[in-house]
């Protein structure tokens, strides 16, 4: 049988066990950025000033972090054929592109599966928002990424099981503000991935581009841009009033997001985004700075 129409998923069967590099991007640790949502309660509650608070808050990242890097891995593996056929991800993706065997990818799954497992018995209060998370995943990865709209939602429910962790860790209630905040900031980030996919792939780039227009995601990337930023706003004005001037940073961060987006479409993630723009890195870090600085001598009440 000749070699013809075999993918690099159907060699990874037969391929090596990979280098270490391999493996370290197999975790996608440039996209354990997005497990910051797990410190916003231990900053906005400003229990950043309790150093058990901060160890708590810091195990819970590092618990999601890890957590994370595991469904990247059980991701990889169930795609690996579809993978295969994408022009970027045949390359960028070990398993798909036949560096890293299946059966390797598979052992490193279980390990990692184990590495959680002893995290969270070291930190049990995020258990039901990692087991959550894990789930919601799941149903992504088998059925909701299929759907539109759907798609968009599971991606923002899943920053929001982030909050849930950050919350239990650090033993504040969840905010209300920071659920809707939150949750719009998240469709803006998924609404235009889908739109830089669509941009950079076209419609063969996944099954749910078909089903989509781009007016549609223009539409709800700006209905959630202007939703976060209103309720930021509302936010600072009747609970923070002295992080009021803070709003500027995310208008700034929102506005040069778009810019990036639209200047490099073939910059996917939110991830992709951050880590190739300085500018908007800055910009983020800058607001967080003048958050917890503000925070720091204005202690919120807690409680």
């Amino acid at each position: 049988m000749g070699s013809h129409g075999i993918t690099a998923a159907d060699r990874g069967l037969t391929a090596t066990a990979g280098n270490w590099r391999d493996y370290v991007e197999l975790l996608r640790p440039r996209e354990w950025i997005k497990n910051l949502f797990v410190l916003a309660p231990l900053l906005f509650s400003g229990r950043f000033r309790d150093p058990e608070a901060v160890q708590n808050g810091l195990l819970a990242f590092l618990v999601f972090c890890v957590v994370t890097s595991t469904t990247y891995v059980w991701n990889d593996l169930c795609d690996r054929t579809d993978d295969a056929m994408h022009p970027v991800k045949r390359h960028s993706r070990a398993i798909a592109a036949g560096r890293i065997s299946v059966g390797a990818g598979r052992a490193y799954l279980v390990g990692l599966l184990a590495v959680s497992a002893a995290m969270l018995y070291l930190q049990p209060v995020v258990v039901p928002a990692v087991l959550a998370y894990l789930i919601l995943q799941t149903a992504y990865g088998l059925l909701l990424r299929q759907v539109p709209v759907l798609d968009l939602f599971a991606i923002a429910t899943g920053f929001l099981f982030r909050l849930l962790a950050g919350s239990s860790a650090v033993g504040v209630p969840s905010s209300s503000w920071m659920f809707i905040v939150t949750v719009s900031f998240a469709l803006y980030l998924a609404s235009n991935r889908r739109m830089a996919e669509m941009r950079s792939f076209g419609a063969q780039a996944r099954l749910t581009l078909q089903r989509y227009d781009e007016q549609t995601l223009e539409f709800f990337s700006q209905t959630s841009a202007l939703t976060m930023a209103i309720f930021y706003i509302l936010f600072t004005v009747l609970q923070r009033p002295e992080l009021l001037h803070t709003s500027l940073f995310v208008f700034l961060a929102l506005f040069r997001y778009r810019y990036v987006t639209r200047r490099d479409p073939a910059l996917e993630t939110p991830a992709e985004i951050l880590w190739s723009d300085k500018l908007l890195l800055g910009i983020i870090v800058m607001w967080a700075a003048d958050c917890a600085a503000v925070l720091y001598l204005f202690p919120p009440r807690i409680g």
